[in-house]
C-alpha cells in the first residue's frame, strides 16, 4: 500500500495532537493532580512555618497545572483542524477506498480501528468544545455530566489505539507488510529502494 504525501502530512499531525492531549490529561492526574500537589504544598510550607488551608494550596496546585492545560485547549483547536484535514482527504480521494470484503480478519479489525479512531476523533472534538465553552451554552449539568463522560470515554479509546497501533506496527514489519515505517515516514519501502 502505497501512502500519499497529504495522507502521511494528516497521519503525524494526527499522532502528534492525540499524544499531545493524551500527554496533556496524563499530566493532569499523575504529577500535577492538584490532590497529591495541594498536599505536598502545605507540607512544604508547614516546615517553613507558614500554615495555608487545603482550598488554597488546592488552588495554588490548579494554577501550576493551568499553563500546561492551556495546551490541552490549544491541541484540541489542532485535533479540530486536522479532523478537517482527514475530511478534505477523503474528498479528494471520491471513492478510491479499497474494498473491505476480501480483507483478512487482521485487516479488518485494523480497518474497524481506524474508523472508530475517526469517530473517537469527531466525538472528542465536539465535546472538547461542550466543556471548554460551557458558560456559554446552556446545558444543565445532567447533560454537561454525559458529555464529560463521552469526552472521558474517547479518550480512553485513544489510549487503547495507541497501544494496538503501535502492535500491530510491529507485527506488520515482521509479517508481509514489512517496510510500512518507512513508507509512512518517506512515502517509500527502504527494503525496495536498495
Amino acid at each position: 500500500m502505497k501512502y500519499s504525501g497529504l495522507y502521511r502530512v494528516w497521519h503525524w499531525l494526527n499522532a502528534a495532537m492525540i499524544l499531545g492531549l493524551v500527554g496533556t490529561v496524563l499530566l493532569r492526574k499523575g504529577f500535577l493532580s492538584h490532590r497529591v500537589n495541594s498536599e505536598i504544598i502545605m507540607g512544604k510550607l508547614s516546615a517553613l512555618g507558614i500554615i495555608i488551608s487545603k482550598s488554597d494550596a488546592t488552588t495554588i496546585a490548579k494554577s501550576i497545572r493551568d499553563i500546561m492545560w492551556e495546551w490541552h485547549i490549544i491541541l484540541g483547536y489542532g485535533l479540530l483542524f486536522v479532523f478537517i484535514f482527514w475530511i478534505v482527504i477523503l474528498a479528494l480521494k471520491k471513492g478510491k477506498n479499497e474494498d473491505f470484503k476480501p480483507l483478512s480478519l487482521y485487516k479488518k479489525l485494523v480497518e474497524i480501528s481506524h474508523y472508530l479512531l475517526h469517530i473517537s476523533i469527531f466525538l472528542v472534538v465536539v465535546t472538547g468544545f461542550i466543556l471548554h465553552f460551557k458558560e456559554s451554552l446552556s446545558f444543565d449539568r445532567e447533560t454537561l455530566g454525559m458529555v464529560k463522560d463521552l469526552h472521558k470515554l474517547t479518550y480512553k479509546y485513544f489510549q487503547i489505539f495507541i497501544v494496538l497501533h503501535i502492535l500491530g506496527v510491529i507485527f506488520a514489519e515482521f509479517r508481509e507488510e514489512g517496510g510500512i515505517v518507512s513508507k509512512m515516514i518517506g512515502g517509500k519501502n527502504l527494503k525496495e529502494v536498495k
